[in-house]
C-alpha cells in the first residue's frame, strides 16, 4: 500500500460505521471516501504543504472521536422580522437539506483536498445556522465544539458546520474550539458559509493555546451579489495548526475582509492559507494577518488573490505583518496575486521585524520595567486585528483572551 494511503486506511472502520442519513448524504460520503482513496492525505511534496509537514497527523492512527457537532449558544432576542434556525443534528434526523441549492458538501472542495474529503467521508452530524431573508441578528451565535469525554487515547474528531445567511440578513457567528483542542488529539473541521445577496456575515474563529494539539480547519465561503463577509481567525498556538480560508465572489458588488492573528511559542507551528477568488466584477477584498512568534516556533502565511477574466473593477489588498520575539522563531510568508483582468486595483505586502529598541527605551525611560514594556508593545501590535471586530462585547472577550496569551508569552502584564 502506498504511503499516502496509510492514513486513509486507518479511517476505514470509521467510514464504514457512517451508514445513516438521507440518500444524498450517503452518496456524498461514498464519493468523498472514493476521492480520498484516490488522492490521499496531504504530504510535504505538495506545493500547498511544502512549509508544513503534516506527517505527524497523516501517519498516526487516531481513535475515532466522531463528528463532535457543536453545542449552539444564543442569548439574544429572537428576531421579529424573520427567523434564526439553529440545529445540531444527526444526519439520520434530516429528511431534507436546508435548501435545495445549499446542502452540506455543496461549497467545500472535498474532491480536491484530502482533509476536506476525510471530514466529508466521515460525516455523521453537523451544526447548522440559517437565517430568513432580512433577519437582523444582533447577538452573536456561538458554536462550541466539545467532543465527548474520552479515555485518554488520542482521537480524531471531524466537526462539520453549515452557515446560510439569506438575502438581506445580518449575522455574527463565533466558532469556539477551545474545549475541543486537547493535547494529542486531532481536530479536522470544515465550515461552509453561504452569504446571500445583500447579506452580512461576521465570523470569528477561536483556537486556543493547546500544547501538543493538532488542528486542521477549512472555512469555505460563497458570497453572492452585494454580500459582505468578514472573518477573524485567532490562533494562539498548538503543535500543528493549519487554517484554510477560501472566499469566492459569485456576484457583483461583494465585499470580504479576512483578518488573522497568530501567536506562537515553544515548538508551535501555525499555518494560514487564504484564497480570495474574484470571480465577479466590482468586488472588494482586504486581508490583514499579523503574527507574534517566540521560542523556536514557526508560522506560515500564504495569501492568494485571484482576479478572473471579466472581473473588472476588482479592488484587492492584503498585508502580512510579523513580530519575532526570539532569534529562533521563523515565518514563511508568501502573499501572491494572480491577475487575469486589466481594470483592477491590487496590492500586497509582507513585513518581518522585531520590537523597536527606541520604543522600548522610551517606555523604560518613563519608569516601565523591560518586561512590561515588551508586553505593552507586543499587545499593541496584536491589538489592531482585535479592534477590527465590530461587536463591542465580542471584541472585549477576544482582547482579554489575547492579552492573557501575550502576558504568558512575554512574562509580564500588558
Amino acid at each position: 500500500m502506498s504511503r499516502t494511503l496509510l492514513a486513509p486506511a486507518a479511517y476505514a472502520a470509521a467510514h464504514a460505521a457512517r451508514t445513516g442519513g438521507p440518500v444524498p448524504y450517503r452518496a456524498l460520503r461514498a464519493g468523498a471516501w472514493a476521492r480520498l482513496e484516490a488522492i490521499g492525505l496531504p504530504h510535504v511534496k505538495l506545493e500547498d504543504w511544502r512549509f508544513t509537514n503534516p506527517a505527524a497527523i497523516t501517519q498516526t492512527a487516531f481513535a475515532d472521536g466522531g463528528s463532535a457537532p457543536a453545542a449552539i449558544e444564543f442569548d439574544g432576542t429572537w428576531p421579529e422580522d424573520g427567523f434564526l434556525g439553529l440545529a445540531s443534528v444527526a444526519l439520520d434526523g434530516l429528511v431534507h437539506a436546508i435548501e435545495p441549492d445549499i446542502m452540506l458538501g455543496s461549497i467545500a472542495p472535498w474532491a480536491e483536498r484530502g482533509f476536506v474529503a476525510l471530514n466529508t467521508a466521515l460525516l455523521a452530524d453537523a451544526a447548522m445556522v440559517k437565517t430568513s431573508a432580512r433577519a437582523q441578528i444582533d447577538t452573536p451565535v456561538r458554536l462550541v465544539y466539545a467532543p465527548a469525554a474520552g479515555d485518554g487515547t488520542a482521537r480524531a474528531t471531524h466537526p462539520r458546520t453549515l452557515i446560510a445567511a439569506a438575502p438581506g440578513s445580518r449575522l455574527t457567528v463565533i466558532e469556539d474550539f477551545r474545549v475541543a483542542q486537547t493535547p494529542g488529539d486531532f481536530v479536522n473541521a470544515v465550515t461552509e458559509i453561504l452569504v446571500g445577496a445583500g447579506a452580512e456575515v461576521e465570523h470569528v474563529v477561536l483556537l486556543p493555546d493547546a500544547p501538543g494539539s493538532f488542528h486542521v480547519g477549512g472555512t469555505f465561503v460563497r458570497v453572492l451579489a452585494n454580500g459582505k463577509f468578514r472573518t477573524r481567525s485567532i490562533a494562539l498556538g498548538g503543535k500543528l495548526t493549519r487554517r484554510d480560508i477560501d472566499v469566492t465572489f459569485q456576484g457583483e458588488g461583494g465585499e470580504a475582509e479576512l483578518d488573522g492573528l497568530y501567536v506562537t511559542t515553544g515548538n508551535d507551528l501555525v499555518d494560514h492559507h487564504t484564497t480570495v477568488d474574484h470571480a465577479a466584477p466590482l468586488c472588494t477584498s482586504r486581508e490583514l494577518f499579523k503574527g507574534v512568534l517566540g521560542g523556536s516556533s514557526r508560522a506560515v502565511f500564504n495569501g492568494a488573490v485571484i482576479i478572473r477574466p471579466g472581473a473588472q473593477k476588482s479592488d484587492a489588498a492584503q498585508q502580512n505583518q510579523n513580530l519575532l520575539l526570539s532569534e529562533d522563531a521563523m515565518i514563511d510568508t508568501k502573499p501572491e496575486l494572480q491577475i487575469f483582468a486589466d481594470d483592477v486595483k491590487c496590492a500586497h505586502g509582507a513585513t518581518v521585524g522585531q520590537l523597536s529598541d527606541e520604543a522600548l527605551f522610551y517606555l523604560q525611560a518613563r519608569g516601565i520595567d523591560a518586561a512590561a514594556a515588551r508586553a505593552m508593545l507586543t499587545h499593541a501590535f496584536a491589538r489592531e486585528v482585535v479592534e477590527r471586530i465590530p461587536h463591542a462585547g465580542l471584541r472585549a472577550d477576544v482582547d482579554a483572551l489575547v492579552a492573557a496569551r501575550m502576558d504568558a508569552l512575554t512574562g509580564a502584564a500588558s
